[in-house]
């Protein structure tokens, strides 16, 4: 058959998908289904199917509720990531300050810089300085060769004897102060310079690393506080989240969860602790709680139910005025047919 929902005027609503699912609700709940989801093939606890359960249950709440939920569930998970970033932070600085070799002498000798500048302006001027020196250098050299000539116009000339004394003294007198200046000038040293220029250099790396050295020590409390601040607001979501869930109780009296697990009366919903007739009860209440206008339960999987498991269930649908639809495989292969489920509950 077909359902459809009109209005006062038997006329269409524009969106009569959305009116007949509030109308009917869910109807395709499996409560067999829903109990199994809590465990695995081989009888162990499945934290995925809990998660599923627990989605389901959500659904139970107010919309306003599952929204708060979601912005909660957003806000924890950048939270998490944020925190996440912070301490592969707080790990890097904290490896970098605990893994150099530098000793608090050596911390504090390359805290500072040194300037450079006046090395490489020397170094800069050395070419000229060089010049000069060798440009005196050369000069001597040629008074020296000129003295020597001088000397041999003294003895082969006679009649130049004053005139060339007076040069040979001249001569002496540039020579001794070429030679004064030599010793107050010595010729300027390249490699001094470089040897000076790279020990600066030298220091200067050093005082580079020492400088981010203290650089992560100075960020690193902020670092830390920033994931301690995390952590706890980390803790205050999963606080709030208990509120919303304590303060929007469930249809099932004494059943409870949260983000990890579902609870009745404060043990695990399973198995282990719980009997099967009352984990099937659960089952039907929450199916009831999603059809509150339908009262119409669907049950998948009948013929995996023992009669007195069907009995039990039967008998509970009846006390809240509930139908129910049970699929069941006919074991001796006969044909298709519909039983009514009166005599089961008598």
């Amino acid at each position: 058959g077909r359902l459809s929902v009109t209005n006062d005027e038997e006329g269409q609503l524009p969106n009569s998908r959305t009116a007949i699912s509030d109308l009917v609700g869910v109807i395709g709940f499996d409560m067999m289904e829903f109990i199994r989801l809590g465990k695995t093939k081989d009888g162990r606890i499945s934290k995925p199917g809990v998660r599923e359960q627990i989605e389901i249950l959500k659904k139970l709440m107010p919309q306003e509720v599952i929204e708060s939920l979601y912005a909660l569930d957003k806000e924890h998970e950048k939270a998490y990531n944020d925190r996440s970033e912070v301490n592969k932070d707080i790990k890097y600085k904290s490896t970098m300050l605990e893994g150099h070799d530098y000793s608090q002498e050596d911390i504090e000798k390359y805290s500072e810089a040194k300037d450079a500048s006046k090395i490489k302006d020397s170094m800069s001027n050395l070419s000229d300085e060089i010049e000069k020196h060798s440009g005196v250098v050369n000069k001597i050299e040629s008074k020296i060769d000129e003295s020597v000539l001088v000397d041999g116009t003294i003895a082969r000339l006679t009649a130049e004897l004053d005139r060339a004394k007076q040069n040979r003294e001249r001569l002496s007198a540039e020579i001794t102060a070429g030679r004064i200046w030599l010793g107050k000038n010595a010729k300027p040293d390249i490699d001094s310079l470089t040897k000076e220029l790279e020990e600066i250099n030298n220091h200067n790396d050093k005082h580079k690393e020492v400088a981010e050295l203290e650089k992560s020590k100075a960020s690193l409390g902020d670092s830390v506080k920033k994931a301690t601040d995390i952590t706890s607001r980390l803790s205050a979501i999963k606080e709030e989240k208990k509120t919303i869930f304590g303060s929007n109780p469930l249809p099932v009296k004494g059943l409870t969860f949260d983000d990890e697990q579902i609870m009745l009366k404060g043990l695990p919903l399973n198995d282990n602790q719980i009997n099967t007739a009352t984990l099937i009860g659960i089952g039907c209440r929450i199916g009831m709680a999603m059809n509150p206008n339908l009262r119409l339960m669907i049950i998948k999987d009948g013929s995996l139910m023992d009669k007195k498991t069907l009995k039990f269930i039967l008998k509970i649908c009846d006390d809240k005025g509930y139908q129910v639809l049970i699929e069941m495989v006919d074991q001796e292969g006969g044909d298709l047919s519909v039983k009514f489920t009166e005599d089961y509950i008598k």
